[in-house]
């Protein structure tokens, strides 16, 4: 099985954490695993991700998170409602 569409969030090890700490002191596994462990999970992905060819998208992640959210609603429209559409909200009734 292979999820149609990928996106991978690239942001430095660094950034990672100080976002972390700043938002929760809740952390779990990962998240106490040391930096280098972190690296090569890294560069599986990006690994991974050229060997997919177009199904990946790499999203700059450095950015502050309320422009990397509005990147990635533009990616959804972009693909999931073409330019002659609008994208149809369900309502719960």
């Amino acid at each position: 099985f292979q999820p149609d569409h990928t996106l991978l969030f690239n942001i430095s090890l660094e950034e990672s954490c100080r976002r972390l700490v700043a938002r929760s002191n809740e952390t779990n596994h990962f998240d106490k695993e040391a930096l280098d462990f972190k690296r090569r999970i890294l560069r599986g992905y990006l690994e991974r991700m050229v060997d997919a060819g177009g199904r990946c998208v790499l999203i700059d992640a450095q950015r502050y998170p309320g422009f990397v959210a509005d990147e990635v609603r533009k990616w959804v429209r972009e693909i999931f409602a073409p330019a002659n559409q609008s994208l149809v909200h369900c309502k719960k009734e």
